[in-house]
């Protein structure tokens, strides 16, 4: 079953899903640099993962765990 989940994040839209070959996380109009994300747009992303994940959870009826390392 695929899960899709599209969300803002300051002038990018990151779209993720969940499909058999896993978890992927697609942005436009372009992947913002490593670390450039402001506070309010990290803030942004992680929000839309967490609900994204949340989701995810309640699909399979299990938890999910994420690291930010």
């Amino acid at each position: 079953m695929k899960i899709t989940s599209k969300f803002n994040v300051g002038r990018y839209v990151c779209e993720m899903s969940r499909s058999p070959a896993g978890i992927t996380c697609e942005w436009s109009p372009d992947m913002p640099a490593p670390r450039s994300l402001t506070k309010k747009e990290a803030r942004d992303y992680r929000d839309g993962r967490d609900l994204f994940m949340q989701e995810i959870a309640s699909t399979i009826g299990g938890n999910v765990m994420v690291v930010e390392v």
